[in-house]
């Protein structure tokens, strides 16, 4: 069963270790004050679409194209999109799970509102973020290991996805769970975005990253 957290990928990437020190180390990384949560998913190359959110099966026409594909948005509740993400790094056994809602602000940044297991806030901006927690808040420049993640969630959130990057490759999949579009920015070839769907909807959004987490993003307005 997965376990909750509060999730963190500001703070130092894990060392490896050994033995029991290793769950230990992982919920001290969670503890850390600044974090950010993403969901992704590890791969050794690209994502198959049978690891998306439908995993009974979909029904509905496909998007016709990678153009087409890029337009299809999560299903908004109140205004808000339902995620739940799950975050497995390779140093530790457990799985962590929070949850919470996207929605875009009166300033069209994207926030990122936590609400379980405690609460935390993440504005993201096209060039900057701002977490607040526990009555604090901190505003930094984006990591560049986190640019790609967040410019493609953002554009997809703010229904302007026709601005994501056009130097990405872009491989479109069609199969009996839905459809899967796999980004990849030529610069960092270790890196991969995948967006997951049935019909018009988005379901899913998973990355790959050079460390190994594996993370994923699930929008559940469906």
């Amino acid at each position: 069963m997965p376990r909750t957290f509060h999730c963190n990928m500001m703070g130092p990437r894990s060392r490896e270790t050994s033995g029991n020190n290793k769950r230990f180390l992982w919920r001290k990384a969670m503890q850390r004050p600044i974090s950010i949560c993403i969901a992704v998913t590890l791969t050794t190359g690209l994502i198959p679409s049978t690891s998306g959110a439908n995993e009974q099966g979909c029904r509905l026409r496909p998007p016709e194209s990678v153009k087409a594909a890029l337009l299809s948005r999560p299903i908004k509740v109140d205004g808000t999109v339902p995620y739940e993400e799950q975050v497995q790094h390779p140093a530790f056994d457990e799985v962590v799970t929070n949850s919470g809602v996207l929605y875009v602000s009166q300033n069209d940044t994207l926030i990122k509102r936590q609400m379980a297991p405690v609460f935390e806030e993440l504005e993201i901006g096209s060039e900057f973020l701002i977490v607040r927690r526990a009555n604090k808040t901190a505003r930094h420049p984006i990591p560049d290991r986190l640019s790609i993640f967040l410019s493609v969630l953002r554009s997809i959130i703010l229904a302007t996805s026709e601005k994501i990057d056009p130097s990405y490759s872009k491989q479109f999949d069609v199969n009996s769970n839905g459809w899967s579009v796999a980004l990849n920015a030529s610069s960092k070839k270790k890196e991969t975005i995948v967006l997951l769907g049935c019909g018009a909807v988005l379901e899913a959004i998973h990355i790959s990253t050079k460390n190994g987490q594996r993370r994923r993003l699930r929008l559940l307005g469906q």
